[in-house]
């Protein structure tokens, strides 16, 4: 029993349901496994408790900081990246579900598909007859209605009047539409001798006033300008490999400190100057050394490891990795597989290649080593320096927008070199270094048979 103990309790260490619990809860387990060690309560479990009581230590700490680092990832050097390159992290995709037609999908997708809406119909079933059992009515809302309701959203936005002005409303009567309306109805447009003093309102002047800022329409600055100036980074760089999968933190490097500013030079001769500057011409196209250079002076540098364990059972926090539908770059999308042939490029392995994810400084304070990050990985690439980076204006207002297909997947531009930079879109999960998957509840099936009746 000392393994599933100890299991046990780092799964009660590892669910978390609000800040307090758990700031709580490892004292109180750590009180609990304290009372047992010192009645000796079970002496034949008694060095898997003391295993149990390190967690809970360990749990006192991470525990609270995973709540910290969710507030500060994604942090502005990854904010920043995806206002420039637009969201990349598709919200209506899972590990096996891509926007790929059922044509471009293999059968192993396809069956995959058919489960999950299956399951889906079985569930929504379930609660319709729950619901009736409690004399309640029910509508349950599947995937496909909610992509439906989407779209009829977007078609109405598209067929919205701009201009801020009301429709005319079609009249479906013989009868004058500015007629007064009937005695009984107590309605607008009925004569009344309570009419205020007109000076009442003199001093109002802004009636239906409105500015930018009401609306949320005042111009935004990209977090990255507080780093990098002027950058441009937007030219020189694009999007390549696009990873889904959890991390664990391996090292935290912080940028290395401003070199001190050197002396003026003086001139040949005493009381001389230096003589007049030569002009500084900016180059014909920007330079991707010079932006790395200067990304990798001010922001810090978190290592990203693989998560080793994935897929232990079917309701497991850590899943296999994945990439989004706009990746591009020579892949193993399976431990051992051998890459796509008709992609160039050296090969990224998630399941044994590190990354190294840039961040702000107060960011990287936060994170701590061994703790694992689930989110979506974002390789930067060099772009073709001679060619422009052009889109339509289809694909500029389709840039950030979570389910959106197109045919040329990625940011703007194509890429040419990858690099070792990489930022992070879609925090989902923050786990501790010491989490250990929560041992799923045996089915009626497991316990008394298939034929066996309860």
């Amino acid at each position: 029993m000392s393994e599933p103990l100890l299991t046990l309790v780092c799964s009660l260490l590892t669910a978390r349901s609000s800040e307090r619990h758990c700031r709580d809860g490892p004292i109180l387990l750590s009180f609990f496994i304290n009372f047992l060690l010192r009645n000796r309560v079970l002496p034949e479990s008694e060095k898997d408790l003391r295993k149990a009581l390190a967690a809970t230590e360990l749990a006192r700490k991470e525990l609270p900081q995973t709540f910290v680092i969710s507030r500060t990832l994604p942090d502005a050097f990854s904010k920043g990246c995806e206002m420039v390159f637009g969201t990349l992290t598709n919200a209506m995709a899972w590990n096996d579900v891509s926007d790929s037609s059922d044509e471009d999908e293999g059968p192993e997708a396809k069956r995959q598909k058919k489960e999950n809406a299956q399951w889906t119909a079985e569930e929504a079933a379930v609660l319709k007859a729950a619901a009736a059992a409690a004399g309640e009515e029910i509508e349950v809302v599947t995937r496909d209605a909610m992509m439906d309701m989407e779209q009829d959203m977007k078609d109405l936005a598209a067929n919205a009047n701009l201009k801020g002005t009301q429709d005319p409303v079609p009249s479906t009567s013989n009868e004058d539409p500015a007629a007064a309306p009937a005695e009984d109805m107590g309605g607008w447009g009925m004569p009344t001798d309570d009419v205020p003093d007109p000076s009442t309102y003199a001093n109002i002047t802004d009636w239906g006033a409105s500015t930018a800022a009401d609306w949320g329409m005042t111009p935004s600055d990209n977090p990255l300008t507080r780093f990098l100036g002027p950058t441009t980074l937007p030219l020189t760089h694009t999007t390549g490999i696009v990873e889904h999968s959890t991390r664990r933190v391996k090292a935290v490097f912080m940028p290395p400190a401003p070199p001190s500013s050197a002396p003026a030079k003086k001139g040949g001769k005493k009381g001389g100057s230096a003589g007049p500057r030569e002009p500084v011409h900016a180059p014909e196209h920007p330079d991707a050394e010079v932006v790395e250079a200067e990304v990798e002076a001010r922001f810090a540098r978190v290592v990203l490891a693989p998560w080793h364990e994935w897929d232990l059972h079917t309701l497991a926090d850590v899943r296999k990795p994945w990439f989004e539908p706009d990746s591009r770059g020579a892949v193993r999308t399976d431990d051992g597989a051998a890459p796509d042939p008709d992609v160039a490029g050296p090969v990224h392995d998630p399941f044994h290649d590190d990354i190294t994810i840039y961040v702000e400084p107060a960011a990287a304070a936060t994170v701590w080593v061994g703790m694992g990050v689930e989110a979506t990985w974002i390789q930067l690439a060099r772009v073709d320096p001679t060619g422009p980076v052009e889109l339509s204006q289809g694909e500029f207002d389709q840039l950030w927008v979570m389910s959106r297909k197109k045919k040329l997947p990625g940011a703007p531009g194509t890429p040419v070199a990858p690099t070792k930079i990489w930022y992070m879109e879609s925090v989902r999960n923050v786990v501790t270094s010491y989490h250990t998957e929560m041992i799923p509840l045996p089915t009626t099936e497991e316990v008394f048979g298939e034929n066996e009746a309860v």
